[in-house]
């Protein structure tokens, strides 16, 4: 009872705060990043939306991120319900950003109706502008046909597919190397850390994209700009730059060792390391490695690097008495993303099937 009277306040403050007197468009901002838009609908429009609700909902009410003052052209998914007292609700289906303007549109048989901007509240965790811990491969020398590079942020980023436009590279006269990333940009571990790709076509041989991003026996940088925002949309706190060297090629498949098998003991942290023979892709390594009990069910572990090719573990809880299984994805790979089964550049349909073999280790505990 205390809850829904808790909740009914909520979104009366709510109602008061984001749809005054006049507003047709209410604001009910439930979860903080993601709020719920509503308008009232008259009987004759309720029967019409009937018919093809999430179609015909686009057309009445839309949701859509602002940029620089710009509306997008694309409004934001979600979907809709229809109340019995006759309230058409735009739910979405992921949260929005944190401190981001959007608009809510409202258009009846063609007709704007209403616009309502609003913004998004700060992230309550970043009360100081993120900066750059570090950037991967640290390694001082690194092959030319390395192929994914990936930077560490102190605090959560703003998840955007563009973030590769921030990050330049530069040779060792200062020039920039166009066209250097492929064209699309992901994010781990809660959006600290990027992972950006160089376009294969300037890595894999008779792709003929352009020619390779690198010279061996160059030296270049890699610089994080200031443009880049925060999940808050803060730019970082101050440029970040990082050289390495490049020298040679990799076309050798990594190899790994396990180390400390024999010391597990019930009821002891008992941290072991993973031995490769090569620097190893950081972001393959720290997605790619999972450890499971007797009973197939995975268990949380801690993971750390070490050097390029050496990393510990151990579970967030002691050992216990039994098997343990330490897998190793298929998509654990070296700087040039040769596997620990097969080489990046093959093409043999029957060495791409590899891609589905795992790397296991089998642990006992007495």
């Amino acid at each position: 009872m205390l809850r829904r009277i808790f909740c009914l306040i909520c979104l009366l403050i709510s109602n008061h705060l984001y749809a005054s007197a006049g507003d047709s468009i209410s604001v009910f901002f439930w979860e903080k990043v993601k709020p719920v838009f509503s308008i009232q609908v008259d009987d004759a429009l309720r029967a019409t939306l009937q018919n093809n609700l999430q179609e015909k909902g686009k057309e009445v009410l839309a949701l859509y991120m602002v940029t620089n003052g710009k509306r997008a052209s694309i409004p934001v998914a979600g979907k809709y319900k229809l109340s019995k007292n006759n309230y058409l609700s735009f739910i979405l289906n992921y949260p929005l950003g944190y401190n981001t303007d959007f608009e809510a549109v409202y258009t009846l048989n063609g007709k704007l109706i209403d616009i309502k901007r609003f913004t998004t509240p700060k992230h309550p965790l970043s009360n100081k502008r993120a900066e750059v811990v570090t950037a991967y491969p640290m390694a001082d020398t690194i092959p030319y046909n390395t192929l994914f590079f990936h930077v560490r942020f102190s605090h959560p980023m703003k998840e955007d597919i563009l973030a590769y436009k921030h990050i330049s590279i530069y040779d060792d006269q200062g020039i920039e190397r166009e066209n250097a990333w492929r064209q699309k940009s992901f994010w781990l571990d809660d959006g600290k850390l990027l992972v950006l790709m160089i376009h294969p076509g300037r890595v894999k041989n008779g792709i003929h994209y352009e020619s390779p991003l690198f010279d061996s026996g160059k030296r270049y940088t890699l610089k994080v700009h200031t443009t880049i925002t925060d999940i808050n949309n803060n730019p970082i706190a101050k440029e970040y730059t990082q050289s390495f060297y490049v020298k040679g090629e990799d076309r050798v498949t990594p190899k790994v060792e396990l180390s400390d098998r024999r010391v597990l003991t019930h009821g002891a942290r008992g941290i072991m390391y993973l031995n490769f023979s090569e620097g190893m892709d950081h972001a393959s390594v720290m997605e790619g490695v999972a450890l499971y009990n007797a009973k197939g069910r995975q268990l949380k572990i801690a993971l750390e690097r070490v050097t390029e090719s050496r990393y510990m573990f151990y579970p967030m809880h002691t050992w216990e008495r039994g098997a343990y299984k330490l897998v190793l994805k298929s998509a654990v790979y070296d700087y040039a993303a040769n596997r620990i089964n097969r080489l990046f550049e093959v093409t043999d349909a029957k060495e791409m099937e590899k891609d589905e073999q795992d790397t296991v280790f089998d642990l006992k505990v007495r």
